[in-house]
């Protein structure tokens, strides 16, 4: 299994982002195999909305009744660790999508993350391996 980061998706969905066609493949090679934070869902949803409009939100969304994507769920034990991610990386400025993927990484024992924001995966030390495994 692999946990998704936003840009991932974005990229996938926008045929002018410079990752899109990494991503784009990446993202239909994986079907049924991505875990996806519910905070990554919300950041998804309003970056592709922007450009591709309601239809863009819907298609993605659908991703998750199709089984194309997986639903991940926080615990409030996640919750926790996502605060103390953000305090110990404070420098990186970590939004709440990236530390919920951590911390949903650290409790799955998931080593393989997909994004394009290689500067802050590769900076971060989960606890349960010496560093992510980034793709694509």
């Amino acid at each position: 299994m692999i946990l998704a980061d936003s840009g991932v998706f974005i990229a996938a969905a926008n045929a002018k982002d410079r990752h899109h066609s990494d991503c784009a493949q990446f993202v239909r090679s994986r079907n049924g195999h991505i875990l996806v934070s519910p905070l990554v869902i919300a950041e998804v949803s309003f970056m592709i909305g922007k450009w591709g409009g309601t239809s863009a939100k819907a298609a993605f969304l659908d991703s998750f009744a199709s089984g194309s994507l997986i639903l991940a769920t926080l615990t409030p034990t996640d919750i926790s660790r996502m605060a103390e991610v953000l305090r110990k990386y404070a420098e990186l400025d970590l939004d709440a999508a990236d530390a919920s993927i951590i911390a949903l990484a650290e409790r799955l024992r998931i080593t393989t993350i997909a994004t394009v924001d290689h500067r802050d995966f590769t900076v971060v030390r989960p606890l349960h391996t010496k560093a992510f495994d980034l793709v694509p």
